[in-house]
């Protein structure tokens, strides 16, 4: 059993043997812009060829497909259908033109056939592949060779075999160059046919001689000894020393204040916390955080005290409130707010200060503790 080939040669420019576009008995003469228009492609995929035309808006079309044998005989695969697509496989190897026309529906109920646009022959050739190859018999003996008998009479000459299936055929490589045609030479004379020899009768065949005993099977000797281990090799002198590793960045630079005891506030800011610091590498954030502790004076009335962070008298995104009201039993006489912020680290000396102001009564601030960490 053989599985088929596909080899795609390529398109032949050849003319079509149909006329597009004459007048039709029963049908008018195309149009300006006829309902198709050409030309007709047809592509091979495979054992599958589509064939495709560019058609008006919602004009059905019908193709037909045919095709040119090896010996030059043109064949029609299938009549017009309204199917663009066509599956077959060639009967034999070599080279096929497949060709696909197309007509309208309209055309078609006509039988206006020499209004169909044609295709350029699609050429593929196909290559059956070659069947596996059965195992080898096994040779027989030789038997000893007789002695040659004289020569016999010559036998008739058989009938010649019949010829054997065709084998694959390889894919075409590319073609060089035509080469110069050199001259023609002279026919030299025929000589004349020497006399066959007579062949004379094939002598007898001698008999086979007898095989002589297999000798037995020497016994198998003693393993022999392991042999010892040898010592152990040398320990190796150490290594050298690497090189030492480039220094690391500076760690960050933390400082602390801890102030502000008994400050009275009112509605204007009043400093409670001031810190400098002096990192020894800029980039990256200053890091604050704090509390500040705060006692309501006032029997009766409610008041909200806020903070706010300062670098270098500059406020920075944070902020603190709690409210404070002895007179209410929920709200306690004393707080504490807690502070958080970032700043820029410029690397330069940068002064960290926290103030604070109260709304609605005067608040007494018992202590502020801050701190600020220089990261890298």
């Amino acid at each position: 059993m053989t599985r088929a080939f596909w080899h795609k040669v390529g398109r032949l420019a050849l003319a079509s043997p149909l006329v597009a576009g004459a007048s039709l008995a029963g049908l008018p003469a195309r149009a300006a812009t006829p309902p198709l228009q050409g030309p007709v492609s047809v592509q091979a995929r495979g054992d599958v060829f589509v064939a495709t035309v560019t058609a008006a808006h919602g004009m059905s079309v019908w193709y037909q497909f045919r095709a040119k044998t090896p010996a030059g005989r043109w064949v029609i695969l299938r009549r017009f259908e309204p199917k663009n697509t066509l599956s077959w496989v060639p009967p034999g190897a070599g080279i096929y033109e497949v060709s696909a026309a197309a007509l309208t529906a309209a055309e078609v109920q006509h039988k206006a056939w020499r209004a169909a646009l044609q295709s350029d022959p699609l050429a593929v050739e196909r290559i059956p592949a070659r069947g596996p190859t059965g195992p080898t018999g096994a040779m027989g003996p030789t038997g000893p060779t007789g002695a040659t008998g004289p020569t016999g009479p010559q036998g008739p000459v058989g009938a010649t075999g019949a010829t054997g299936p065709m084998g694959p055929m390889g894919l075409q490589g590319p073609t060089g160059p035509t080469g110069a045609t050199g001259p023609q030479g002279a026919t030299g004379p025929t000589g004349p046919r020497g006399a066959t020899g007579i062949q004379g009768p094939l002598g007898p065949t001698g008999p086979t001689g007898a095989t002589g005993p297999q000798g037995p099977t020497g016994a198998t000797g003693p393993q022999g000894a392991t042999g010892p281990t040898g010592p152990t090799g040398a320990t190796g002198a150490p290594g050298p020393t690497g090189a030492t590793g480039p220094t690391g960045p500076a760690g960050p630079t933390s400082v602390a204040a801890n102030e502000a005891s008994n400050v009275t506030l009112s509605s204007s800011s009043v400093t409670v916390v001031s810190t400098t610091i002096a990192p020894s590498f800029s980039g990256g954030l200053l890091v604050i955080q704090g509390t500040v502790e705060v006692n309501d004076t006032s029997s009766t009335s409610a008041a909200a005290v806020g903070c706010t962070i300062y670098d270098n008298g500059s406020p920075v995104p944070s902020e603190g409130v709690v409210e404070l009201n002895p007179a209410i039993g929920f709200r306690p006489t004393e707080g504490t707010i807690p502070l958080a912020g970032y700043a820029s680290n410029t690397g330069g000396s940068q002064t960290i200060s926290v103030k604070c102001s109260s709304e609605g009564t005067t608040v007494m601030v018992g202590a502020a503790v801050i701190t600020v960490i220089a990261g890298g």
